[in-house]
């Protein structure tokens, strides 16, 4: 026989479950449930449970009337008979259940509660064009590039359903499934240059948890910008500034000069360095009169802007001043090869880029990347695919998008998970898009404020039902 007592509770906008339950026929028992909004944050909904003993327990929820696309939590495993779990990805101002699960055990009753408005100043977006048919059910990541600093999830209509707010300008966010971590830069470091460097590296939680927070420094990574990603082996990778002196009086620096370049960095999560690669050994400042004619230009030589890597390791950077894309060699560290118009490959002219950014690996030596259409004013999707023995590439994918939706710099394109649509991230477009293979767009969301880039996540990898 089970007796239990429920109340519901709203008070300052925290919302109070209490659930008191008591058995006679032995098992383990649900006693109380508190479910409360988070302070300084109106979209995490802390649910608190307490039990007759130690046991393994998970929370279902959804959105009122839409059942069919319930949210379970990973299995939280308690300690001293309690256990907490927050519930991510709510919409502001929204009914929702939940219904607390005891693996291998009874559930509770389901309960309600409604989500606060989201507050004014976190950013919104609006869905201009929306063709795709229910087509896509996911998530975009996007960032603010301003002073205080938002990093957000919305969904396809545009409603935001996740926030952190940092005191510091966002520079660039990647969401790392495998952890379900955010892995960020904040901040300008005060320092060479200071408009590309950030001043804390970060790794946040979808619940809020800090998990890293450095400052950039000569035991870990110097100089870091534009991309930072984890590894399939859990390290940490970093596109990063590399400093150099040369001898450039022929132009008018000094017999010192500090020539800042590219590379990257590999460390792991405890802070010890695996690995450091830069341009130098690649490109001659001295030499490579093409490239630094100017002093000047030694303070910016090649501009790095992403890291990735192919099935094989090997890895691959994108050089905006160069307009180029380079194939490293994993364990020598080696340029196997350099497509673009200063490159070591043949390529058509048509298939050369004007600005270059992020480089995405879909099989070794086949690279989608972001053609930034600096002198068209159009910016487009371009596969590469290389053949490294005979050193020619081709582009076997160009996409366009229209003018008033480019970027002629930053930004970024990624396949969806059919391979038939295009998700583009145009920075000065202020824009997320999703067109097909024929350039028809099919979904535009415009944002008011800058984020470098903007990602598409499908529901699936956030968890069971998310």
């Amino acid at each position: 026989m089970k007796k239990c007592r429920y109340s519901l509770i709203f008070l300052f906008g925290i919302l109070f479950l209490l659930l008191s339950c008591s058995k006679d026929d032995g098992g383990i028992v649900i006693r109380h449930i508190t479910a409360r909004t988070e302070t300084g944050n109106v979209l995490r909904i802390p649910i608190s449970v307490s039990f007759s003993e130690d046991c393994s327990f998970s929370i279902t929820y959804w959105e009122q009337g839409h059942k069919e696309k319930a949210v379970t939590t990973p299995d939280i495993h308690t300690s001293g008979a309690q256990g907490e779990v927050t519930l991510n990805f709510l919409k502001g101002a929204t009914d929702y259940y939940f219904q607390v699960h005891v693996i291998e055990g009874p559930s509770s009753k389901e309960y309600s509660f409604t989500t606060q408005e989201v507050p004014i100043d976190v950013p919104t977006y609006s869905l201009s064009t929306d063709n795709l048919g229910g087509r896509l059910d996911g998530y975009v990541l996007q960032w603010e590039a301003s002073v205080p600093g938002y990093i957000t999830f919305c969904d396809m209509q545009g409603n935001v359903v996740w926030y952190e707010k940092f005191p510091d300008a966002i520079r660039t966010a990647v969401y790392d499934p495998a952890s379900r971590s955010i892995l960020l830069m904040t901040g300008f470091m005060d320092e060479g240059n200071y408009y590309r460097l950030c001043s804390r590296i970060v790794r946040i939680d979808l619940d809020g948890n800090i998990l890293l927070n450095w400052t950039p420094s000569d035991r870990t990574v110097r100089y870091p910008h534009h991309d930072f990603k984890v590894m399939p082996d859990g390290n940490l990778i970093f596109v990063n500034n590399s400093v150099r002196e040369f001898d450039l009086r022929s132009i008018g620096g000094t017999a010192a000069h500090k020539v800042w370049g590219d590379g990257f960095t590999i460390i792991s999560t405890d802070g010890v360095v695996q690995r450091k690669w830069d341009c130098f050994d690649t490109l001659d400042p001295i030499a490579a009169n093409e490239y630094i004619n100017t002093v000047k230009m030694a303070d910016d030589f090649i501009h790095a802007n992403s890291v990735n890597w192919d099935s094989n390791g090997d890895l691959y950077m994108t050089f905006n001043r160069l307009s180029e894309l380079w194939k490293i060699d994993k364990s020598t560290g080696k340029v196997i090869y350099r497509v673009g118009p200063h490159g070591n490959v043949s390529l058509a002219e048509a298939d050369m880029a004007s600005g270059l950014h992020c480089a995405e690996p879909l099989s070794p030596d086949r690279i989608l990347c972001f053609d930034n259409g600096k002198t068209s004013g159009h910016s487009r999707a371009i596969i590469y695919q290389v053949d490294p023995t005979a050193m020619t590439a081709k582009a076997t994918l160009s996409v366009r998008l229209p003018q008033e939706l480019s970027s002629s710099d930053r930004s970024n394109v990624q396949f969806l998970e059919d391979k038939q649509l295009l998700f583009f991230g145009s920075t000065q477009g202020r824009a997320s898009i999703v067109c097909d293979l024929s350039g028809n767009i099919l979904w535009t969301l415009k944002r008011v404020g800058i984020s470098y880039r903007s990602y598409y996540y499908p529901r699936t990898i956030f968890g069971a039902g998310i």
